[in-house]
């Protein structure tokens, strides 16, 4: 997948992952490959907002999971703290201007 192939090349500071992707896509295990390889925060969003969709996202290395439709200073909220718990101690989170 596209995704895949950029997760391959690059520096994320967070990835927002559905659960249903276009095509052959599984949002469940594109967040068991990035997770496998990566501590990269992943905060997933779905439409599915069932107690087992969401145990199951999390099982697999999510950091955090959110129910679609949902606004978007919760994301930020929620992005921002995934990548505060994974800085090293003392780094600044970058804020909303930073192109987080």
């Amino acid at each position: 997948s596209p995704m895949r192939a950029r997760m391959a090349g690059a520096k994320f500071d967070a990835v927002l992952l559905d659960l249903v992707l276009p095509g052959d896509c599984d949002g469940l295990q594109l967040a068991r490959e990035i997770r496998s390889g990566s501590d990269v925060p992943i905060i997933m969003l779905s439409g599915r907002d069932d107690v087992m969709d969401r145990g199951v996202g999390l099982e697999v290395g999510a950091d955090d999971y959110s129910g679609k439709p949902c606004h978007l200073s919760e994301v930020l909220a929620r992005v921002k703290t995934g990548i505060r718990r994974r800085s090293p101690a003392g780094d600044p989170v970058r804020s909303e201007g930073d192109g987080v």
